[in-house]
C-alpha cells in the first residue's frame, strides 16, 4: 500500500513539474511564432533556437525546482513594539510538504529551528501534502513517534511559550480531520 502511496506521489510529482515546463516554454514559443513567422530565411535555424530555448528553459526549471525543495531559508525580521516589555524571538516555518517531500526535510527544519532557541514557534501551513503521512500507523502504537513516523520530529520542536500550527490548504486537502488528529498526537504542538 505504502508503495503505491509513493508511486502516486512521484507521479503527481513529475506530472505538476511537466505541468510547470510546458506553461514556462509559453513564452518561448510565442517569441519563436513571432521571429519565425517573419522570415523565411530565419526558418531554416528556427529548430536550433528553438531547442536552445528550450533546453534553457528546462534548466531554468530544474534549478527553480531543486531549490524550491532542497534549500532552506532563513529571513531575519527585526520589528519593534513599545507592548512588548522583552525581545520576543517568533520563529515561523511553512511549506514543509511532508509527502511530496521527503520525511527527512522536516528533521533538518526541526533541527535547525531548535538551534534558534525561539520563544515562540508558527507552523503556518502546508505541513503535510500527502494522505499517507496522515494515516496512522497501526501496527506500533507505542508512541507518537510510531504513530506518525513520518512527523515523528514534530515531537522533538521546543519554544519557551509553545508550539503552535495552522492548517494551509495542502493540510486541508489532506483532511482536515485528520490532520487534527495526528496533531493531536503531539502535545508539544497547539492547534
Amino acid at each position: 500500500m505504502t508503495t503505491k502511496r509513493t508511486q502516486r506521489n512521484l507521479l503527481g510529482s513529475i506530472g505538476a513539474n511537466y505541468g510547470i515546463f510546458v506553461i514556462s516554454l509559453l513564452p518561448f514559443i510565442i517569441i519563436c511564432e513571432i521571429i519565425f513567422g517573419v522570415s523565411s530565411t530565419t526558418r531554416k535555424y528556427a529548430w536550433i533556437v528553438c531547442f536552445v530555448l528550450i533546453g534553457i528553459d528546462l534548466i531554468h526549471v530544474i534549478v527553480v525546482v531543486l531549490n524550491g525543495v532542497l534549500v532552506l531559508r532563513d529571513k531575519i525580521v527585526n520589528l519593534k513594539s513599545i507592548k512588548l516589555k522583552q525581545p520576543l524571538r517568533i520563529i515561523q516555518i511553512s511549506d514543509i510538504h511532508v509527502g511530496s517531500r521527503s520525511h527527512s526535510l522536516l528533521d533538518k527544519v526541526v533541527d535547525r529551528v531548535n538551534c534558534l532557541n525561539g520563544d515562540i514557534i508558527a507552523i503556518t501551513g502546508d505541513l503535510v501534502d500527502s494522505k499517507s503521512v496522515v494515516y496512522r500507523n497501526e501496527k506500533d502504537l507505542s508512541s507518537n513517534e510510531q504513530l506518525y513516523p513520518a512527523m515523528s520530529s514534530l515531537a522533538k520542536l521546543k519554544a519557551k511559550y509553545g508550539v503552535y500550527f495552522v492548517m494551509g490548504n495542502h493540510d486541508l486537502m489532506m483532511g482536515r480531520d485528520s490532520v487534527i488528529k495526528m496533531i493531536s498526537h503531539f502535545p508539544n504542538v497547539r492547534l
